[in-house]
């Protein structure tokens, strides 16, 4: 997991170090609320978090993202039993602009899982996805999202909502 993490930084600052003002790079950084669903909703009924992100402008309509998030899933413990719960997903992907602002894009990579009860912890990782949509204007970006942590044949899922600046 620390090695996957790295290799996202590195990367991200390398990109950064070698874009150039105007070439079409920009970072961005944001909140992520999010609505857990099937199995995950049984347990919580909200999520919030953090993300942040390069985007690369390939060409006009298309550009390529790399993100990092955390979300900390939240509810009442009678739903719970005191369980937390936490998603890392690191994804990269691909978004297509079919107007100027408006986008339309996946993302996939790895989700790393956290739960965790009275000082035990335990932690797995799968393939995470995110199918997304979104404006995109000058100093912000919003998105829609279906996050997504698939391991083994079993699934937990998220609807979520970034709202990001970019710099």
């Amino acid at each position: 997991m620390k090695k996957v993490v790295l290799s996202f930084a590195i990367a991200a600052i390398a990109l950064g170090a070698n874009a150039q003002k105007g070439e079409g790079f920009q970072f961005s950084a944001g909140i992520k609320p999010s609505l857990p669903l099937g199995d995950l909703s049984e347990a919580y009924s909200f999520g919030i978090g953090a993300e942040v992100g390069g985007e690369y402008h390939f060409a006009e309509k298309v550009s390529g993202i790399a993100t990092i998030s955390y979300n900390q899933f939240l509810g009442s413990e009678d739903k719970n039993g005191g369980l937390k719960t936490s998603m890392l997903p690191i994804l990269a992907g691909v978004r297509f602009y079919p107007s100027q602002n408006v986008f339309i894009g996946a993302k996939v990579g790895v989700n790393m899982l956290r739960v965790s009860m009275d000082g035990f912890s335990a932690s797995t990782s799968g393939l995470g996805y995110e199918p997304h949509v979104g404006y995109n204007a000058e100093k912000f970006q919003i998105s829609a999202g279906y996050l997504g942590l698939s391991k083994d044949g079993a699934s937990m899922s998220a609807l979520t909502l970034t709202a990001a600046f970019k710099f």
